[in-house]
């Protein structure tokens, strides 16, 4: 592509960028609370697909690095 057509390109996006930014659409809907929930049931064999790393400190002071344990003992 010439270097025109990546200047068209740029302007028509940033036109488009600017005029998606300005307008402010109010559909007028109002969250409430309620005493309502959704449950669901799981699959029992379902897994946890994010590791997560803790910082512990014992009551000694010693510190330790647990990990996340998908899988039950």
């Amino acid at each position: 592509m010439s270097k025109l057509s990546f200047l068209c390109v740029g302007v028509l996006g940033l036109i488009l960028t600017i005029v998606s930014c300005q307008s402010a659409v109010s559909d007028g809907a109002v969250l409430k609370p309620t005493g309502d929930s959704i449950t669901f049931s799981l699959n029992p064999k379902t897994t946890v697909l994010i590791r997560a790393l803790f910082s512990f400190e014992d009551e000694e002071g010693r510190e330790y690095l647990t990990f996340q344990n998908d899988e039950e003992p």
